[in-house]
């Protein structure tokens, strides 16, 4: 199930409850499609996400989720910025 072609399209995910771990993620984003990856990042009170949807198309229906209420907090959801400094 190695991808070599790593394609996709990464979601920042914030304002998530402290208490979130991936497979609750998972379980929000996989009515979106195919998940290539996750990763949730707990910082002192802050907890955020980054979440790779397969196309573009699934990313697109993931940013639905932006205003959600999730377990009592107001989710953020964009499509994450590139790392790289140009």
């Amino acid at each position: 199930m190695a991808d070599n072609n790593k394609t996709g399209c990464k979601l920042f995910v914030a304002n998530l409850p402290t208490e979130v771990e991936k497979p609750d993620v998972l379980d929000v984003f996989t009515q979106c499609g195919e998940i290539v990856e996750a990763h949730v990042v707990h910082n002192g009170k802050a907890c955020y996400a980054f979440v790779t949807m397969r196309t573009r198309e699934q990313a697109a229906q993931g940013l639905l989720f932006d205003g959600s209420d999730y377990g009592g907090r107001r989710m953020v959801v964009r499509m994450a910025r590139s790392d790289s400094k140009k």
